[in-house]
């Protein structure tokens, strides 16, 4: 299933909430927080961006979470970012079908393209992101000159 990420009107007071928990480490200065409101505008204004969904008593998202800071980091200025708490922004949960948590949109202009389940570890995270970035593995690379 395909979604495309569009500004909905909001109802008065909807998403006049307290912002996420601030994310540490040294990634976080490259992750967003996405909320009910802004979630529109940053898929819009971001050509690819990995939504992190998870909630503050998930222990599989407190052991996702140094991934995703180390993985921002590293993709600076090739993807954004963004952590979205699924307690205070329970409507894009529902429209997105977020059952579980984590879950991981990959959103490239604008429409989901890739989603994740659960705790996995970086290396499947990184595949995906490559996979949207066009970025083959070094084997691959090797294998294609080869051929050539």
């Amino acid at each position: 299933m395909v979604h495309q990420f569009n500004d909905k009107p909001s109802l008065k007071g909807q998403n006049e909430r307290k912002p996420a928990r601030s994310v540490a480490g040294t990634g976080a200065k490259h992750i967003i927080t996405v909320t009910d409101a802004n979630l529109g505008e940053i898929t819009r204004k971001n050509e690819l961006v990995l939504i992190d969904f998870w909630n503050e008593r998930c222990e599989y998202c407190k052991d996702l979470a140094p991934i995703i800071e180390r993985l921002a980091a590293d993709y600076a200025g090739r993807v954004a970012f963004g952590k979205l708490d699924v307690d205070q922004n329970r409507r894009t949960c529902v429209r997105f079908e977020v059952k579980a948590y984590p879950t991981l949109l990959i959103v490239k202009n604008g429409k989901e393209v890739e989603r994740i389940v659960g705790y996995v570890p970086r290396k499947h995270v990184e595949a995906a992101l490559k996979k949207q970035l066009n970025i083959a593995n070094e084997s691959e690379k090797v294998r294609a000159h080869i051929k050539l």
